[in-house]
């Protein structure tokens, strides 16, 4: 996922799909090629009108001539874009990324008790979850979980009991400070704020391998003795953005917009 300036007070949650081009070479009309929705282009593969689209699965619907959408899946995209791409001519070699919005899991976050949950179905659809992913989850005392990946196990727990001060450094003793003032993973000299989520109100685990996976959910619970009662509020999602300590601790607000950005 990625904040852009106009999306970023949606609050989105992008999950990155990759996608492989379905025909083996198309020239594309002009009227195709300047295809769009809102302010989102929509290239081939993908297209709005009837003939500017490979199939269905590609088929973009534009609501109310902002917001577009996967006609089949019923997913808001918020961006598409193509590696090896050139004007008005695209290859069956050339992979790109589609980033859609998804709904966030809860729990303990809504006024009538209800918790939430989310399943990603990607059956006989072109498109496969890319490796850039990650399971962020947000809160106090709860435990995060991909579902339907079933015997493997991926997920993140969150603890807010650590004191930040006491929190290590985190840095790289053999870098110097030039490396660090650059590189984004160096977390040498960092405030708290700067660095990733390390557990202490929010998580985060890498998501790889999982290509062929075509079924996949996030779950989260408690870990408080089963209290998931309003005012303990947990949030987790997919998404391949970079949170710190500084824009991930507020589960409160990631609930209220339904999307995590």
């Amino acid at each position: 996922m990625r904040c852009y300036n106009n999306y970023s007070t949606s609050f989105l949650l992008s999950i990155m799909l990759m996608l492989l081009l379905a025909s083996s070479v198309a020239t594309l009309s002009s009227f195709c090629q300047t295809e769009s929705c809102g302010s989102i282009k929509i290239p081939y593969p993908f297209g709005v009108q009837e003939g500017c689209y490979v199939n269905e699965w590609y088929k973009i619907e534009c609501r109310n001539g902002t917001f577009p959408f996967l006609f089949k899946m019923g997913l808001e995209v918020v961006k598409i874009y193509f590696l090896n791409e050139r004007e008005g001519f695209y290859s069956s070699s050339s992979y790109g990324s589609i980033r859609i919005k998804s709904s966030i899991t809860s729990i303990g976050c809504s006024r009538d008790g209800k918790n939430s949950g989310s399943v990603l179905n990607l059956t006989d659809s072109p498109f496969f979850i890319d490796n850039g992913n990650s399971l962020v989850a947000v809160g106090c005392n709860g435990k995060a979980s991909l579902t339907n990946i079933e015997p493997i196990k991926v997920g993140c727990e969150l603890n807010c009991t650590a004191s930040k001060e006491r929190l290590p450094s985190k840095s790289i003793p053999f870098f110097d400070d030039d490396w660090c003032s650059s590189n984004p993973f160096c977390t040498k000299n960092k405030g708290e704020e700067e660095r990733r989520c390390d557990g202490n109100g929010c998580c985060e685990e890498t998501v790889e391998g999982f290509q062929d996976q075509r079924v996949i959910g996030v779950s989260v619970e408690s870990v408080d003795q089963g209290n998931s009662t309003l005012g303990n509020c947990r949030v987790a999602f997919l998404t391949d953005e970079v949170y710190t300590l500084s824009n991930a601790t507020k589960p409160e607000k990631f609930f209220s917009r339904g999307y995590g950005c």
